[in-house]
Formats: structure tokens, sequence, C-alpha cells
């Protein structure tokens, strides 16, 4: 997933636990890369046997067709401002400093990533290396690693909790939004036009009727 988004969502997680509110992630399925670090930032982390935990690793690339450009005979043109502006290209021939330059950043956010777990969970701190190889694992062993805390699925997790608390289903309502000033004055324009037709239409019949009556 992307960086930017799952870093949000991971921070307003993160949030909430420091806020003193209890926080449990549970994983039916997947927590991989971005998800992983979503799951992190809750207090607690369940997840079912067969879940897939890990993929502590950042990947990132770019499709290049500038020999395609060439053998078109189509020339494509960029300059850029500042000297690593843009460390590959997709039109251009890339240069080895440039992918020199895109694999430091890659190495770089997996340095955050890393950093982010062993933040938001210290026990990882002793092995984040042995873990942060872009493998993922199923629940089972992700939990002797440490990855995640207990090993069961959501449905009974909540059965469980719900003998000591109440469990309530949140579910989220779309409001309809109310037309745009120029939408509404579009749908005016249409029932003007209508009623105007309809108009034509009944004038149209009258005359005919009144040359067939003569």
């Amino acid at each position: 997933g992307s960086v930017s988004e799952y870093g949000l969502a991971s921070a307003q997680l993160a949030r909430l636990k420091a806020g003193g509110v209890r926080t449990v992630a549970c994983v039916d399925l997947v927590a991989a890369s971005g998800g992983y670090m979503l799951a992190a930032a809750a207090g607690h982390i369940v997840a079912a046997p067969f879940a897939f935990i890990g993929s502590i690793g950042v990947v990132g690339g770019s499709p290049n067709v500038h020999r395609l450009l060439e053998k078109s005979g189509v020339e494509y043109l960029e300059r850029t401002a500042g000297k690593f502006k843009r460390s590959v290209n997709m039109l251009t021939p890339n240069t080895t400093e440039g992918i020199a330059k895109f694999e430091q950043e890659l190495e770089e956010i997996h340095v955050a990533f890393k950093d982010h777990l062993v933040s938001q969970r210290p026990r990882l701190a002793s092995c984040i290396d042995d873990v942060s190889t872009g493998e993922a694992w199923l629940a089972t062993k992700a939990h002797a690693l440490g990855l995640v805390d207990r090993v069961m699925s959501s449905d009974e997790f909540l059965r469980i909790k719900s003998t000591e608390a109440e469990v309530f289903l949140l579910r989220v309502q779309e409001t309809k939004k109310r037309p745009g000033i120029l939408k509404a004055l579009g749908q005016s324009l249409e029932t003007v036009q209508g009623l105007a037709q309809t108009a034509r239409s009944v004038a149209s019949w009258g005359l005919s009727h009144m040359s067939l009556t003569q």
C-alpha cells in the first residue's frame, strides 16, 4: 500500500492508543507491509492462524519505455530544476546516479518503517532486522516472532469479549449530498426545456386538430 496513506492511518490509531484508548487489531486474512504498519499501532494484535503477517519492507518501481519511443520516432523532452527532482524516469533513459538515489530513498523509508514498529512494539527492538526482510509468515509463526500477541479469529475474540462487556456493531452510513448549485441549475433547465417541449407539442396538436376540423 501507499506509504503516506498507511502512515497516516497508523498515526491516527497510535494517537488513540496514546490517549488511553485500548485498541486491538484483528487480522483474519492479511496484515502485510502497510497493513502490518497499521496493525502494529494498536495496543494488541490478534490474528487468525492462517493469516499472513509481516512483509516488512519497501518496494518501488517504474516502467521505462524510452527505447520504444525511440523506435517509434518519438522524442520526449524533459527538464528539471533540482538535482534529484526525478531520480528514475519513465520516458527518458535512467542514470546510474538516479537509480542509486532511488534505492537510497527506499532504504530510508525502510528504516523509518522499522523505527515505527519498534516505537509501537518495543518487544521487536531485539529482532527488528530479522523480521524486516520483506518475508510474510502465517500467524502461528508470526506469534513466535513477536509480531502478533494472540492467535485466534476475530469472531472468537469478539465472542470471548462479549462475556465481559457489551459488543456493538458499527456501520458507516453515507449521508446524501445536497446537489451543488450547478447541478440544481442543470435540473431546473431540464425541467424548463421539458415544459417547453410539452407546450410545443400541445400547440402543434391543436393546430393540426383545427385544420382537420375545418
